[in-house]
């Protein structure tokens, strides 16, 4: 058996010599900015949650994605709110090995057979 294998784009964390590991101080962290707490909050920090650079980690990205989704995504029959649990299920399993292209007919057809 042979030992797993790192992905190319990975590269392997060593630990930092006892010489370079950071110590702790008891300095504040700047207005606005995130910690191991998370981000600060406080009136001092509202002018800075307003911008891109004091936003918490990942909101403006999460924005971004779901712009692009609303923007690109496809009309799927399974992310209508009509479709139901019964529909989203029955999508699932479908297209666990199968493309789209070649579940929406079956979909279609299946759902009319056996409706919710």
């Amino acid at each position: 058996m042979t030992a797993p294998t790192l992905p190319p784009h990975s590269t392997p964390s060593a630990p930092a010599p006892a010489s370079e590991t950071p110590t702790e101080t008891t300095a504040a962290p700047a207005a606005g900015t995130v910690s191991a707490a998370g981000p600060e909050t406080g009136p001092e920090s509202s002018a800075a949650a307003s911008s891109p650079v004091g936003a918490p980690l990942g909101e403006t990205l999460h924005t971004q994605v779901i712009t692009w989704f609303e923007d690109n995504a496809r009309d799927l029959p399974w992310r209508r709110a009509d479709a139901g649990a019964w529909g989203v299920m029955v999508s699932e399993f479908m297209l666990q090995q199968t493309p789209v292209s070649r579940v929406l007919p079956v979909y279609e057809q299946w759902l009319e057979r056996w409706p919710r």
